[in-house]
């Protein structure tokens, strides 16, 4: 059987043409039904089941808190509770007043230049702690003095183990001095007032020692202070 193509090449382009044309339409359609359904679909998610599910969530908080709030003293549970969550820092971050105690012996010089306190007051607000007291000479009472401004504080920070060393008074100031009679004998009265390092006190440090080197100093009368001494 004999076949005779009747169609000249430029009707064979042009139906090649139509097909090429026909199957761009048809995966433009598809490519357009695809990007339209995933966008109903995330359209319907996000308006759709979000909403459901923020409306669920809202629900069940709102039920939740009219639960609490039915709750006998709920308040006062809660309070409680948050009052308890802060006792550890308020209890690492109060003062340990005792520890001026183990200090004094260290910081009163030794004899014949030691001195007698009558009062030691303290201030957490200025960070000052203020020496009131006699003792027999002028000498003595600068002794006490150089004492306490060359006396060493050395304690671990909170949450370390390495100590650390550095000046228990950042000033120290005489305030205060006369000359008077006690019992027929002549005594020195004095008031030093000092600014003392937050961490000598502060329950957080750990290992806290004071020291006070032993210099001595020969006085106008003659005597050598030795700092360091016990009452």
């Amino acid at each position: 059987m004999i076949q005779l193509n009747l169609l000249p090449d430029l009707k064979k382009e042009f139906i090649e043409a139509q097909r090429a044309r026909n199957r761009v339409i048809a995966m433009s359609i598809l490519v357009c039904i695809v990007v339209v359904g995933a966008t109903l679909l995330a359209g319907f998610y996000v308006y759709g089941v979000q909403n459901v599910q923020v409306a669920l969530i809202n629900s069940g908080i709102s039920d939740n808190t009219k639960k609490l709030k039915s709750v006998k003293d709920i308040n006062k549970y809660l309070t409680l509770q948050s009052q308890l969550a802060a006792l550890p820092d308020l209890h690492s971050n109060k003062n340990v007043y005792s520890r001026i105690f183990d200090f004094l012996p260290t910081l009163n010089p030794s004899a014949p230049n030691n001195v007698k306190l009558s009062s030691v007051q303290v201030s957490d607000t200025n960070k000052t702690i203020t020496f009131s007291g006699t003792t027999s000479t002028f000498l003595a009472m600068n002794t006490f003095k150089d004492a306490l401004s060359n006396a060493k504080l050395s304690y671990a920070p909170k949450d370390s183990t390495d100590i650390v060393t550095e000046p228990l008074f950042d000033t120290v100031t005489l305030t205060s001095a006369s000359l008077g009679t006690s019992s027929g004998a002549a005594v020195v009265s004095f008031t030093i007032t000092t600014t003392y390092k937050s961490e000598a006190l502060v329950a957080s440090s750990s290992d806290v020692a004071v020291t006070v080197p032993t210099i001595s100093n020969t006085g106008a009368n003659g005597l050598t202070p030795v700092f360091g001494g016990s009452q």
